[in-house]
């Protein structure tokens, strides 16, 4: 097989992580995992249109054991992020968001609260908190 990989031949049953392209604090969140051996997926990367993104985001959510959102105030704009939201949603998956922008926490954002309500919810806005945060999954996950 050529060195070029498709969602089909790299995913297992972890973990993937809805995030914005940019948002450093879920790349060294993700970075993190990695290392302690989770197969972390994400496709903010794809560029496609809805139906093809509904579609492989559908497909990895039926691999993975876990969801995990990484939130900040720029979520509600990213097109790509909320069509990701939508079929997590409507998944059976377990889903542990992550905050990634200091301040912007349910505890700060009504709005978020409401969206978040009694889901589990971790800080991983710095590399203390996320260093915390995994602390918190790996237990989560065993």
């Amino acid at each position: 097989m050529g060195a070029t990989n498709s969602v089909n031949d790299i995913l297992s049953d972890n973990i993937y992580i809805s995030c914005l392209e940019n948002d450093q604090n879920a790349e060294l969140l993700c970075t993190l995992l990695r290392n302690q051996g989770y197969n972390v997926m994400n496709l903010y990367h794809f560029n496609t249109d809805v139906d093809s993104l509904t579609k492989s985001v559908q497909h990895v959510l039926s691999k993975t054991m876990c969801v995990m959102v990484c939130i900040t105030e720029k979520t509600v704009r990213s097109f790509h992020q909320i069509i990701e939201m939508n079929n997590i949603l409507d998944s059976s998956k377990k889903v542990i968001y992550l905050m990634t922008e200091e301040g912007f926490t349910p505890d700060t954002n009504i709005d978020l609260q409401r969206f978040i309500k009694q889901n589990t919810w971790f800080p991983a806005y710095d590399e203390s908190t996320i260093h915390y945060t995994i602390s918190q999954i790996n237990d989560i996950l065993q």
